[in-house]
């Protein structure tokens, strides 16, 4: 009995792991920055990794944190920096599929709380194959720029 409570226990918790996987994708170093008080929406980034022998297509992310998630990919028109709607992103074998300021993004609107310096934003990533990933992104400052690689945080 004690044996299965340790597997269950263990299996509960690496839902919630920072890298975590569906078999052989994996969403990796997930980050967003601080919301200020006043935003309800804020940009994800991280890395999703595909390392099975087929293309996969992330198709919706969602959040129990925001009302929605959606893929954008930044353009440059007229002079301007914009976003535009993606329906799914296509990761073919063995590639890595960035998501990154000025280039391709998550976008949570509708934030249910201000996220600060250390908090995480639950994502489950669900894909055309049935796959699925929950996976946190961690806060970052206001002005980051990249992964926050800081000891404390709620990854741990």
């Amino acid at each position: 009995m004690a044996v299965l409570m340790f597997r269950t226990v263990i299996a509960f918790g690496c839902i919630f792991c920072a890298n975590v996987s569906a078999n052989d994708v994996y969403f990796d170093q997930a980050w967003l920055r601080e919301t200020p008080q006043e935003h309800s929406s804020v940009a994800i980034y991280g890395r999703l990794i595909n390392k099975s022998e087929g293309f996969e297509f992330l198709e919706l992310v969602t959040s129990e944190q925001a009302n929605l998630v959606m893929l954008h990919r930044s353009v440059k028109q007229q002079g301007m920096i914009g976003m535009v709607h993606i329906e799914s992103v296509q990761i073919a074998p063995g590639e890595t599929a960035y998501f990154e300021p000025a280039g391709m993004h998550m976008m949570a609107t509708g934030l249910r709380g201000r996220l600060v310096e250390g908090d995480c934003l639950k994502l489950s990533l669900q894909f055309r194959s049935g796959k699925a990933i929950k996976a946190r992104a961690i806060v970052g400052s206001v002005s980051q720029m990249e992964f926050p690689r800081k000891k404390e945080s709620c990854l741990e």
